[in-house]
């Protein structure tokens, strides 16, 4: 009985294992075999839409006005698949994408989506402005067409063009490259489909109504000068160098941008008798200018002899340690002139109080000398310089250059910087005394006063506008010539 009982066991034991075999086999073939995809959406900003599969395709167009490089693809595939690549990763429907579906048993399948965004039919320009340095504008489209006006002051040949256009168009030329609009431009705007339509930009400058001379500049043998143009009277009077000669003279006129003048000045070298020009505008208004040069025959003198204040002048041989800005040094004397009428001067004076002597033994220096006289602009810059040699002994008084070689012309209104000092002061050692004004005064004689020191030490001269300083006195000289 017990044998049996143990057979009876050995026989249950197999076929509970033969039972739990055939369960897991069942559980095997159960694995989801799907790999399908089941559905697929496109969203683009405010745009949706549901795309058909087919035959393992997604075939279908979008519409022309949404961004293909921003897209998002929603898509469902059989329960317990996956798919590759993540449609979260796509953003662009440029290219066809392949995906791959893979069931849970494993099993593949290809899918191509193959989505396309219709080709935009626009082609318009939608803006177009004009600038030119500060000048900015915007146009409007017409039928086509861009016409329109700026002022003349600015520049036709250095514009720039900046136009919009629809959306996946392009253009050519590019408007980049336009730079003039002295002929009308044609643009060609294409759209991404194909079709073109033709622009013409017809922007014009208004023709300048200037009409003036601006500059007129005389230059002789002698002497240059730029003339005053008076614009409401068409008339330029010029007084000229006593010795000009009026049958060679050679002009230099500016007139108003894009204007014309007649005849050509650079023809006309004979002012014996005044000339007539013509200016003529862009836009056909003209202007007549009547040029009369002539010789300065009016005498003139001038004298500023008030003497109430001394300045030191010439070199001072002092050497005092505890003032080392006493000496060595070589001291100037300034004065500046401005007068009302253009003046051709031959003679220029300045006076001293004392003779030349050393501070230091209070010996007068006998000698000849030389003084060196420097005309210069408002700026400092030495237009013209003369010397002259004192002979000694010098007790003082008046010292006078005799300028009419140099052909000065002093224009009217003008500021020019008359200066002199003691040529090799500081050598010499010897100083005398620049008379002055030390009050106010009026007219040609109560322009700014100047110094200038210089010291060898410190490499610096007389010559240098550096070294010069206003003053506030009012120096004595006198000036004659003829106006």
């Amino acid at each position: 009985m017990t044998k049996k009982l143990i057979v009876l066991g050995r026989a249950c034991m197999l076929f509970i294992l033969m039972i739990n075999a055939s369960c897991n086999k069942d559980d095997e073939l159960a694995l989801n075999n799907s790999n399908f995809i089941t559905s697929v959406k496109l969203t683009s900003g405010g745009f949706t839409k549901d795309f058909e599969v087919k035959d393992n395709q997604v075939n279908g167009v979008v519409p022309s006005t949404i961004d293909d490089f921003d897209i998002a693809l929603t898509i469902t595939i059989s329960d317990k698949a996956t798919i590759t690549p993540d449609p979260k990763t796509i953003t662009s429907i440029k290219n066809p994408i392949n995906f791959t579906v893979t069931a849970e048993n494993g099993e593949k399948r290809n899918y191509v989506v193959d989505i396309k965004r219709e080709l935009s039919s626009e082609n318009i320009i939608e803006s177009i402005k004009l600038t030119s340095a500060d000048f900015t504008k915007d146009f409007e489209i017409k039928d086509n067409e861009v016409n329109g006006v700026v002022p003349y002051t600015i520049d036709d040949l250095d514009i720039t063009l900046v136009i919009t256009i629809s959306d996946k168009a392009t253009i050519t030329p590019d408007p980049s490259t336009i730079t003039s609009i002295k002929e009308p431009v044609n643009f060609m705007v294409t759209a991404e489909n194909g079709e073109k339509k033709n622009y013409v930009v017809d922007i014009k400058r208004e023709l300048s109504p200037e009409n003036t001379i601006v500059s007129f500049q005389i230059k002789t043998a002698l002497f240059e000068a730029n003339t005053d143009i008076d614009n409401e009277t068409g008339t330029i009077n010029q007084t000229v160098l006593p010795n000009t000669v009026l049958t060679s003279i050679e002009t230099i006129a500016v007139i108003s941008d894009r204007a014309t003048i007649s005849p050509d000045p650079k023809t006309i070298s004979d002012y014996t008798n005044p000339v007539l020009y013509t200016v003529t505008a862009e836009n056909g208004e003209s202007k007549e200018y009547r040029v009369a040069l002539q010789l300065m025959n009016e005498d003139f003198s001038v004298q500023c002899d008030i003497r109430n204040a001394t300045k030191w002048f010439g070199g001072d041989d002092r050497v005092i340690p505890d003032y080392p800005e006493i000496g060595p040094r070589n001291v100037g004397t300034g004065q500046t002139i401005n007068l009302k009428k253009d003046t051709y001067p031959t003679k220029f004076g300045f006076f001293l109080r004392d003779p030349f002597r050393s501070d230091l033994t209070n010996i007068i220096y006998s000698g000849d000398f030389e003084i060196k006289l420097n005309i210069r602009n408002a700026d400092g810059r030495i237009e013209k310089s003369i010397s002259t040699i004192v002979s000694g002994p010098f007790n003082g008084g008046w010292i006078d250059f005799d300028l009419s070689s140099l052909n000065i012309f002093l224009k009217k209104g003008k500021a020019y910087n008359f200066t002199w000092y003691l040529v090799d002061g500081e050598r010499l050692g010897v100083s005398s005394g620049s008379s002055g004004n030390a009050n106010s005064d009026s007219g040609v004689c109560g322009a700014i006063g100047w110094a200038g020191e210089s010291r060898e030490k410190d490499n610096t001269s007389l010559e240098d506008w550096g070294v010069w300083f206003d003053h506030p006195w009012h120096f004595n000289f006198r000036l004659e010539g003829k106006q």
